[in-house]
Protein backbone atom coordinates (compact mmCIF):
# COMPACT_ATOMS: atom_id res chain seq x y z
CA UNK A 1 0.00 0.00 0.00
CA UNK A 2 1.19 3.63 -0.88
CA UNK A 3 1.42 5.64 2.75
CA UNK A 4 4.04 9.08 2.90
CA UNK A 5 7.16 8.40 4.38
CA UNK A 6 6.83 11.35 7.13
CA UNK A 7 3.87 8.76 8.76
CA UNK A 8 7.01 6.59 9.45
CA UNK A 9 8.27 9.41 12.21
CA UNK A 10 7.62 8.35 15.71
CA UNK A 11 6.77 4.99 14.92
CA UNK A 12 7.41 2.85 17.93
CA UNK A 13 10.05 -0.11 16.53
CA UNK A 14 8.86 -3.65 18.78
CA UNK A 15 11.84 -6.00 18.98
CA UNK A 16 11.20 -9.87 19.95
CA UNK A 17 11.69 -9.23 23.23
CA UNK A 18 10.87 -5.21 23.91
CA UNK A 19 10.57 -1.76 22.68
CA UNK A 20 13.60 -0.45 20.34
CA UNK A 21 12.71 3.36 19.93
CA UNK A 22 11.01 5.53 17.51
CA UNK A 23 11.71 6.10 14.04
CA UNK A 24 13.33 9.71 13.58
CA UNK A 25 14.42 9.62 10.08
CA UNK A 26 15.31 7.63 7.06
CA UNK A 27 18.23 7.15 4.43
CA UNK A 28 16.67 6.95 1.20
CA UNK A 29 18.23 5.59 -2.19
CA UNK A 30 18.49 8.49 -4.92
CA UNK A 31 19.21 6.03 -7.63
CA UNK A 32 16.56 3.57 -7.17
CA UNK A 33 14.37 5.45 -5.19
CA UNK A 34 13.97 2.91 -2.38
CA UNK A 35 13.68 3.72 1.32
CA UNK A 36 17.01 1.80 2.63
CA UNK A 37 17.20 2.48 6.10
CA UNK A 38 14.90 3.70 9.47
CA UNK A 39 17.06 6.05 11.51
CA UNK A 40 16.15 4.85 14.40
CA UNK A 41 16.83 6.69 18.37
CA UNK A 42 17.37 4.05 21.24
CA UNK A 43 14.70 3.93 24.43
CA UNK A 44 16.24 4.07 27.86
CA UNK A 45 18.16 1.34 27.93
CA UNK A 46 20.41 3.00 25.69
CA UNK A 47 19.76 6.69 25.59
CA UNK A 48 20.75 8.75 22.95
CA UNK A 49 22.15 6.37 20.41
CA UNK A 50 20.93 6.42 17.04
CA UNK A 51 20.92 3.01 14.89
CA UNK A 52 20.03 1.84 11.62
CA UNK A 53 16.86 -0.38 11.34
CA UNK A 54 16.74 -2.07 7.47
CA UNK A 55 13.08 -3.34 6.00
CA UNK A 56 15.14 -6.18 5.82
CA UNK A 57 13.77 -6.82 9.34
CA UNK A 58 10.79 -5.53 9.49
CA UNK A 59 7.74 -8.07 9.38
CA UNK A 60 5.18 -5.77 9.49
CA UNK A 61 4.28 -1.84 10.42
CA UNK A 62 0.69 -2.08 11.90
CA UNK A 63 -0.24 1.93 11.57
CA UNK A 64 -3.36 1.60 13.91
CA UNK A 65 -1.53 1.02 17.01
CA UNK A 66 1.47 3.13 15.70
CA UNK A 67 4.24 0.25 15.76
CA UNK A 68 7.02 -1.13 13.98
CA UNK A 69 7.72 -4.85 14.12
CA UNK A 70 11.22 -6.36 13.46
CA UNK A 71 12.85 -10.00 13.46
CA UNK A 72 15.19 -8.48 15.99
CA UNK A 73 15.92 -8.78 19.35
CA UNK A 74 16.92 -5.60 21.60
CA UNK A 75 20.39 -6.84 21.91
CA UNK A 76 21.48 -7.51 18.45
CA UNK A 77 20.26 -3.69 17.64
CA UNK A 78 22.65 -2.73 20.69
CA UNK A 79 25.73 -4.71 19.65
CA UNK A 80 25.22 -3.55 15.77
CA UNK A 81 27.87 -1.01 13.90
CA UNK A 82 27.86 2.73 15.24
CA UNK A 83 26.59 4.96 12.40
CA UNK A 84 27.08 8.90 12.01
CA UNK A 85 23.23 9.52 11.32
CA UNK A 86 24.76 13.16 10.54
CA UNK A 87 26.82 12.27 8.10
CA UNK A 88 26.06 10.30 4.21
CA UNK A 89 26.14 6.88 4.16
CA UNK A 90 29.27 5.21 2.59
CA UNK A 91 29.34 1.73 1.20
CA UNK A 92 31.80 0.73 3.65
CA UNK A 93 29.26 1.43 6.43
CA UNK A 94 26.71 -0.54 4.34
CA UNK A 95 28.66 -3.56 4.30
CA UNK A 96 29.79 -3.58 8.16
CA UNK A 97 25.86 -3.46 8.36
CA UNK A 98 25.18 -6.10 6.64
CA UNK A 99 28.30 -8.25 7.26
CA UNK A 100 26.91 -8.12 10.84
CA UNK A 101 23.52 -9.35 10.04
CA UNK A 102 24.74 -11.91 7.42
CA UNK A 103 22.89 -10.37 5.09
CA UNK A 104 23.23 -10.49 1.23
CA UNK A 105 24.06 -7.46 -0.10
CA UNK A 106 21.50 -5.58 -2.06
CA UNK A 107 23.38 -3.76 -4.20
CA UNK A 108 24.83 -7.00 -5.76
CA UNK A 109 21.96 -8.19 -7.53
CA UNK A 110 19.47 -7.63 -10.74
CA UNK A 111 16.61 -6.33 -8.63
CA UNK A 112 15.82 -3.36 -6.30
CA UNK A 113 16.69 -5.75 -3.37
CA UNK A 114 19.55 -7.84 -5.05
CA UNK A 115 17.88 -11.21 -5.36
CA UNK A 116 14.69 -9.64 -5.22
CA UNK A 117 11.41 -6.93 -5.75
CA UNK A 118 11.47 -7.65 -1.71
CA UNK A 119 13.56 -6.41 1.12
CA UNK A 120 11.89 -9.67 2.91
CA UNK A 121 13.76 -11.99 0.06
CA UNK A 122 17.13 -11.22 1.39
CA UNK A 123 16.23 -12.33 5.06
CA UNK A 124 14.79 -14.93 3.96
CA UNK A 125 17.52 -15.85 1.80
CA UNK A 126 19.99 -16.39 5.29
CA UNK A 127 17.25 -17.66 7.39
CA UNK A 128 13.27 -18.91 7.85
CA UNK A 129 13.04 -17.51 11.39
CA UNK A 130 14.98 -14.97 13.52
CA UNK A 131 17.75 -13.18 11.71
CA UNK A 132 20.91 -14.13 13.23
CA UNK A 133 24.05 -11.43 13.31
CA UNK A 134 27.44 -13.33 12.68
CA UNK A 135 29.05 -12.65 16.42
CA UNK A 136 26.42 -14.92 17.86
CA UNK A 137 27.73 -17.58 15.23
CA UNK A 138 31.28 -19.14 16.31
CA UNK A 139 31.46 -20.94 13.16
CA UNK A 140 31.12 -18.34 10.72
CA UNK A 141 34.07 -17.14 8.46
CA UNK A 142 33.81 -13.31 7.96
CA UNK A 143 35.97 -11.39 5.30
CA UNK A 144 38.55 -9.32 6.15
CA UNK A 145 36.62 -5.77 6.54
CA UNK A 146 39.70 -4.25 4.26
CA UNK A 147 39.11 -6.63 1.35
CA UNK A 148 35.15 -6.63 1.52
CA UNK A 149 35.29 -3.21 1.50
CA UNK A 150 37.50 -2.72 -1.35
CA UNK A 151 35.85 -5.33 -3.55
CA UNK A 152 32.54 -3.30 -2.49
CA UNK A 153 33.38 -0.12 -3.21
CA UNK A 154 35.24 -1.11 -7.01
CA UNK A 155 31.65 -2.87 -7.35
CA UNK A 156 29.22 -0.51 -6.04
CA UNK A 157 29.95 3.02 -8.10
CA UNK A 158 28.52 6.15 -6.28
CA UNK A 159 26.49 5.89 -3.07
CA UNK A 160 23.18 7.70 -3.20
CA UNK A 161 21.87 7.20 0.01
CA UNK A 162 20.28 10.74 1.47
CA UNK A 163 18.41 11.39 4.74
CA UNK A 164 14.47 12.44 4.03
CA UNK A 165 15.06 15.13 6.51
CA UNK A 166 17.74 16.77 4.54
CA UNK A 167 15.47 17.09 0.92
CA UNK A 168 12.53 17.92 2.78
CA UNK A 169 11.75 21.22 1.82
CA UNK A 170 14.27 21.62 -0.95
CA UNK A 171 12.69 23.32 -3.94
CA UNK A 172 11.52 22.23 -7.65
CA UNK A 173 13.05 23.39 -10.89
CA UNK A 174 11.47 22.93 -14.16
CA UNK A 175 13.02 24.26 -17.35
CA UNK A 176 10.96 27.60 -17.14
CA UNK A 177 10.49 28.42 -13.54
CA UNK A 178 10.52 27.19 -10.05
CA UNK A 179 7.52 26.56 -8.60
CA UNK A 180 7.16 24.35 -5.67
CA UNK A 181 9.14 22.81 -3.14
CA UNK A 182 8.70 18.75 -1.79
CA UNK A 183 6.99 18.60 1.00
CA UNK A 184 6.55 14.06 1.27
CA UNK A 185 7.52 11.31 -0.05
CA UNK A 186 5.01 8.51 -1.14
CA UNK A 187 6.52 4.95 -0.28
CA UNK A 188 5.36 1.27 -1.56
CA UNK A 189 5.25 -0.86 2.40
CA UNK A 190 5.99 -3.78 0.60
CA UNK A 191 8.57 -2.92 -1.48
CA UNK A 192 9.83 0.06 0.36
CA UNK A 193 9.99 1.71 -3.13
CA UNK A 194 9.62 5.48 -4.11
CA UNK A 195 6.86 6.19 -6.98
CA UNK A 196 6.42 9.91 -5.81
CA UNK A 197 7.23 12.75 -5.11
CA UNK A 198 4.87 15.50 -3.23
CA UNK A 199 5.14 18.76 -4.46
CA UNK A 200 3.42 21.69 -2.67
CA UNK A 201 3.00 24.20 -5.32
CA UNK A 202 3.58 28.04 -5.17
CA UNK A 203 1.16 29.87 -6.72
CA UNK A 204 -0.04 33.62 -6.47
CA UNK A 205 -3.09 33.70 -4.44
CA UNK A 206 -3.05 29.63 -3.11
CA UNK A 207 -0.97 26.57 -3.49
CA UNK A 208 -1.76 22.79 -3.77
CA UNK A 209 0.05 19.64 -3.41
CA UNK A 210 0.50 17.26 -6.42
CA UNK A 211 2.11 14.09 -6.97
CA UNK A 212 5.25 13.82 -9.35
CA UNK A 213 6.65 10.38 -10.08
CA UNK A 214 10.16 10.09 -9.04
CA UNK A 215 11.59 8.60 -12.54
CA UNK A 216 11.18 12.33 -14.42
CA UNK A 217 13.45 13.98 -11.36
CA UNK A 218 16.35 14.82 -13.45
CA UNK A 219 18.79 15.40 -11.25
CA UNK A 220 18.96 16.10 -7.21
CA UNK A 221 22.01 18.55 -6.68
CA UNK A 222 23.06 18.65 -3.10
CA UNK A 223 25.54 21.66 -3.89
CA UNK A 224 22.47 23.70 -4.81
CA UNK A 225 19.74 21.78 -2.64
CA UNK A 226 17.59 21.47 -5.81
CA UNK A 227 15.46 18.88 -7.52
CA UNK A 228 15.43 19.50 -10.78
CA UNK A 229 12.85 18.73 -13.52
CA UNK A 230 12.03 18.02 -17.34
CA UNK A 231 8.66 19.08 -17.70
CA UNK A 232 7.01 22.86 -17.69
CA UNK A 233 6.11 24.02 -14.20
CA UNK A 234 2.82 24.76 -15.30
CA UNK A 235 1.92 21.21 -16.43
CA UNK A 236 3.17 19.91 -13.11
CA UNK A 237 0.93 22.55 -10.95
CA UNK A 238 -1.91 21.38 -13.56
CA UNK A 239 -1.98 18.42 -11.91
CA UNK A 240 -4.81 16.56 -9.86
CA UNK A 241 -4.37 17.56 -6.23
CA UNK A 242 -3.76 15.51 -3.70
CA UNK A 243 -5.70 15.67 0.01
CA UNK A 244 -3.15 15.14 1.99
CA UNK A 245 -5.34 13.76 4.76
CA UNK A 246 -5.55 10.52 2.78
CA UNK A 247 -3.32 7.71 1.45
CA UNK A 248 -2.78 7.51 -2.63
CA UNK A 249 -5.73 5.71 -3.91
CA UNK A 250 -5.65 3.62 -7.08
CA UNK A 251 -8.05 6.08 -8.55
CA UNK A 252 -5.61 9.15 -7.68
CA UNK A 253 -2.82 7.11 -9.92
CA UNK A 254 -4.99 6.81 -13.04
CA UNK A 255 -6.53 10.27 -12.31
CA UNK A 256 -2.85 10.91 -12.74
CA UNK A 257 -2.16 8.38 -15.85
CA UNK A 258 -4.99 10.31 -17.80
CA UNK A 259 -3.39 13.56 -16.88
CA UNK A 260 -0.22 13.08 -18.33
CA UNK A 261 -1.64 10.49 -21.17
CA UNK A 262 0.39 7.43 -20.15
CA UNK A 263 -0.35 4.19 -22.62
CA UNK A 264 1.85 2.09 -19.74
CA UNK A 265 2.74 3.12 -16.55
CA UNK A 266 5.14 6.10 -16.45
CA UNK A 267 6.84 5.76 -19.42
CA UNK A 268 8.32 8.69 -20.76
CA UNK A 269 6.24 12.14 -20.96
CA UNK A 270 5.12 12.93 -23.76
CA UNK A 271 6.18 16.43 -25.60
CA UNK A 272 4.92 19.34 -23.51
CA UNK A 273 6.73 21.78 -25.20
CA UNK A 274 4.91 21.16 -28.35
CA UNK A 275 1.83 20.20 -26.38
CA UNK A 276 1.55 23.24 -24.57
Amino acid sequence: MLRTIKNLNHLHLQALDGEIGKVQDCYFDDDQWTVRYLVVRMGSWLTGRKVLISPIAVKSIQWETGKVIVSLTQEQVRNSPDVDTNMPLSRQKESQYFDYYRWPYYWTGAGIWGIGPYPSALGHSHSMGVITPSYLDANSVQPEFGETDQATEQSSGDIHLRSLHEVIGYPVSAPDSEFGKVSNFIFDDESWTIPYLVIQTHQRWFGKQVLLPTEWVSLISWLDRTFFVELPAHVIKGGPELDARQSVSHEHEELLRQYYNRNSYWREPRDYKKAG
